[in-house]
C-alpha cells in the first residue's frame, strides 16, 4: 500500500512535510544567526545549546511552566487554523 494511494491523503502528506521543512529552517536560523551575531556583531550571545541554561538561569526570567502552557496555547491556536485553512482553503 502506497502511503499517497489517495489523493486527499496526498494532500495532507505535501502539507505536513512544507510544515516540517519550516520548522527545520526556522531551527537552523534560530542556531546560526545568534552564533553569528556574536561573533560579528559583538553581541553577547550565548550558544544555542546553552541558551536555556542561561535564561532559566538568569534574573527575572518567566517560569518554566508558563513558557510550557503558553507554547501550547499559541501551537494550538495556529495549528487548528492550518487544519480549518487545509479543509477549507482561503478560509
Amino acid at each position: 500500500m502506497c502511503l499517497a494511494e489517495k489523493p486527499d491523503r496526498l494532500k495532507w502528506f505535501v502539507q505536513a512535510e512544507l510544515i516540517n521543512g519550516r520548522t527545520a529552517m526556522m531551527g537552523i536560523t534560530g542556531i546560526i544567526f545568534p552564533s553569528l551575531a556574536a561573533e560579528i556583531g559583538g553581541f553577547k550571545f550565548p550558544e544555542w545549546y546553552e541558551a536555556g541554561k542561561v535564561y532559566i538561569e538568569s534574573e527575572g526570567a518567566v517560569p518554566f511552566n508558563v513558557l510550557v502552557v503558553t507554547t501550547i496555547a499559541m501551537s494550538n491556536f495556529v495549528e487548528v487554523k492550518r487544519f480549518e485553512d487545509y479543509r477549507n482553503p482561503g478560509s
